[in-house]
C-alpha cells in the first residue's frame, strides 16, 4: 500500500488510509518496524536467527556435553537423595503403578554415555 506497486486505481484511498495511521501514531518508522516483524514471523528474516550462526556439529557437542552432565548429576543424586518422593520431584523416579496395571516400561535412549552398550 505504500509502495504504490500495482495499486494505481486506489491510490488516493491509500494515501488517505496512511494519513489516517500516521494520525492514529503508525508513523513511517513504526510501520517498517512492524513490517520486519511480520517478515520474522512469516520466516523471511529467519537467516537472521542467532541459531544459524552456530553450526549444527557445535550444536551437538553442546548438547553431548549437557547430556554429560545431567548423568553425572543425577547418578549422584540418586545416591545421596534418599526419599522416593524427593526423588520423583527430582525426575529420577516414577510414582509405582497401582496393583493389575502394566508396568511402566523404562525409556532407553539411544547413545546414552551412563546406558551400557554392547
Amino acid at each position: 500500500m505504500r509502495s504504490g506497486e500495482g495499486r494505481e486505481d486506489s491510490k488516493k484511498s491509500d494515501k488517505a488510509a496512511l494519513e489516517l495511521l500516521a494520525e492514529r501514531g503508525l508513523h513511517k518508522e513504526e510501520l517498517d518496524r512492524i513490517e520486519a516483524l511480520v517478515r520474522i514471523a512469516e520466516g523471511v528474516g529467519a537467516n537472521d536467527s542467532p541459531l544459524d550462526t552456530e553450526t549444527e556439529q557445535n550444536r551437538i557437542n553442546r548438547l553431548k556435553k549437557l547430556w554429560g552432565w545431567f548423568a553425572q548429576w543425577a547418578s549422584v543424586a540418586r545416591v545421596q537423595v534418599k526419599g522416593r518422593g524427593h526423588r520423583i520431584r527430582l525426575g529420577l523416579a516414577q510414582r509405582r503403578s497401582r496393583k493389575g496395571a502394566a508396568p511402566a516400561v523404562e525409556e532407553v535412549v539411544e547413545d546414552d554415555p551412563v546406558q551400557p552398550t554392547d
